[in-house]
């Protein structure tokens, strides 16, 4: 496959169902904990709000597995895919875009390094979601590997793991079965068409008669429905109102997960300052910290490392280096975790 070029599957005797399946390099990983409190509507408006917060793209589009409260996502820049997909002259109204990690065999935990679109995958399962997943244009070296475990919060062994290609799925694991499926079902399954023309052959009058019944009891209930909606308008117009107004004040509450990026600028420089190190660069995403420090007087890694590790605001952490500058990443404990520890 060329470099760039985008994967499509059609599904049998239709021009309408298109699968998009973007390049692994072109989208954005991220595992998102939502309230557990929340209804299946508000997980979602919360989830939307998060994603909006943590992507970087204009225009995002998403894809999600869910976990319980903990969601797997696939992001993606809408108007370059849109793109795309008229490049190659499809409707991007027609297609439905899925990421390929969503399309290709699951695992239920552990950590491997696969093949994918363009690329190299290594990935971080937990109770069968995508926990942490990293891409590489080509297999990444070992250094490379052992940073991404340690990130993910794993020991990786010893060595680079076999690159292995999973199987690619008929249908998509992160869905939920809906009843177009079930329908689709009933109508292939033999037994079933065959119920369905024994019916055919009953006495029509019979029929007739039961759907005469139901659609005056039909009207009947219908009538006694409006008649309940006009003497209760006001008081659901007062409990929808009471509802969204709870619903956003949950949803902008969730976003609190982390302390703010002050705070932990702020904890960061009081462990460096005794060490009269240069800070170069600050990169910060929803918990995830990375800064750069100056190699150009002797550093140990493993002092910067230790002092972090002991900061219940920090863990996993981890330090590298590249070109003359030294690389220290970790982890950020949510602000609930930091109440607890403290």
């Amino acid at each position: 496959m060329r470099e760039g070029q985008i994967d499509l599957e059609s599904a049998e005797e239709s021009d309408r169902n298109v699968i998009w399946v973007p390049a692994r390099k072109h989208l954005k990983h991220v595992t998102l904990s939502i309230p557990g409190q929340l209804s299946e509507r508000q997980k979602d408006s919360a989830l939307s709000l998060k994603v909006e917060a943590w992507s970087p793209f204009d225009d995002t589009g998403y894809a999600v597995a869910w976990s319980g409260n903990v969601a797997c996502v696939f992001a993606w820049d809408k108007k370059q895919v849109h793109s795309q997909i008229r490049e190659l002259g499809y409707d991007p109204i027609k297609c439905k875009v899925i990421p390929e990690a969503f399309i290709r065999q699951n695992i239920t935990d552990g950590l491997r390094l696969v093949t994918c679109v363009n690329g190299i995958e290594g990935q971080f399962w937990k109770n069968g979601i995508l926990m942490a997943s990293r891409w590489w244009q080509n297999t990444p070296t070992v250094n490379d590997w052992y940073l991404f475990s340690r990130i993910a919060g794993q020991q990786a062994g010893n060595g680079l793991p076999d690159v292995i290609e999973p199987v690619w799925l008929d249908k998509t694991w992160h869905e939920k079965p809906n009843s177009g499926d079930l329908i689709s079902y009933v109508v292939n399954y033999r037994p079933a068409r065959t119920f369905a023309t024994v019916l055919l052959i009953l006495p029509i009058t019979f029929f007739l008669a039961q759907i005469t019944t139901y659609m005056t009891q039909n009207w009947l209930i219908n009538k006694e429905i409006a008649a309940i909606e006009d003497t209760s308008q006001s008081i659901r117009a007062n409990r929808l109102n009471a509802l969204i107004a709870l619903e956003t004040a949950e949803d902008i509450s969730s976003l609190h997960k982390y302390p703010h990026q002050i705070e932990i600028l702020a904890r960061a420089h009081s462990l460096l300052y005794e060490h009269g190190v240069t800070l170069l660069s600050w990169e910060y995403d929803s918990g995830d910290l990375e800064f750069g420090l100056d190699l150009s007087s002797e550093l140990d890694p493993r002092v910067f490392i230790k002092a972090f590790e002991n900061d219940d605001l920090f863990s996993n952490v981890s330090a590298s280096t590249r070109g003359q500058t030294l690389i220290v990443r970790m982890k950020i404990a949510s602000s609930r975790q930091g109440s607890q520890n403290g």
